[in-house]
């Protein structure tokens, strides 16, 4: 995954400088250390997972050879979670959505410089408008979703093999079609900032709040 980051960032693909930076603190974390003692992932109570067989089905459709092969050689070390917890803001898509955290400030690979873990949102779902106090960077791996930025008129679409840059503090939401999308995300600058949303309604100018997270 790293040669494919420094691959689109040198073709013009995607970030160039998010994408190298983003390469070169993954170059820096110890994976093996990490990975060595890492149990492989048991049953989880995470409803969004019924659809990961379909989006690993459909990551043969296209995704390269290389990308097949890194996301289907950490699935077994998985811990995968909702992320968040239930509340009146989560409960629209929180069966639909999982994610699962490899390195960062909490994962199985521990770095406070870079995050890097699986994101899964089902079909028909809409990941509602929010924020983080970081950059994001999504590779889609499976599927295709519509991408909302800065207002929820400013709409891009993205598919199999596209990356999809949210800057610090910039509003998002993502709504997938028929087909769940599954991607490797990585978070820079402070992996352990919040997320955050308007209290009134998606897009809104209400009151910024914190939505609960699990554990």
């Amino acid at each position: 995954m790293l040669a494919s980051y420094r691959t689109k960032a040198t073709s013009g693909i995607g970030p160039s400088g998010s994408l190298h930076e983003t390469a070169r603190l993954l170059e820096h974390v110890n994976w093996r250390a990490g990975f060595a003692s890492a149990p492989t992932s048991a049953a989880h109570s995470v409803p969004a997972l019924r659809h990961l067989p379909i989006a690993l089905a459909r990551m043969g459709e296209g995704a390269s050879p290389d990308m097949q092969e890194a996301v289907r050689a950490v699935i077994g070390y998985a811990l995968w979670q909702t992320f968040y917890a239930d509340s009146d803001w989560t409960r629209p898509f929180l069966a639909d959505i999982a994610c699962a955290t490899l390195v960062g400030p909490a994962g199985i690979v521990r770095s406070d410089e870079v995050a890097l873990g699986l994101f899964l949102l089902g079909p028909h779902t809409t990941y509602h408008e929010h924020a983080h106090g970081l950059d994001e960077v999504y590779h889609v791996a499976s599927g295709r979703a519509e991408w909302r930025f800065d207002h929820e008129l400013n709409r891009q679409a993205f598919g199999l093999g596209e990356i999809v840059h949210t800057e610090r503090d910039q509003r998002h939401d993502i709504r997938t079609g028929t087909a769940p999308i599954l991607c490797p995300y990585t978070w820079t600058n402070d992996p352990a900032a919040v997320t955050y949303h308007r209290i009134d309604r998606p897009w809104g100018v209400g009151k910024v709040v914190e939505p609960p997270l699990v554990g």
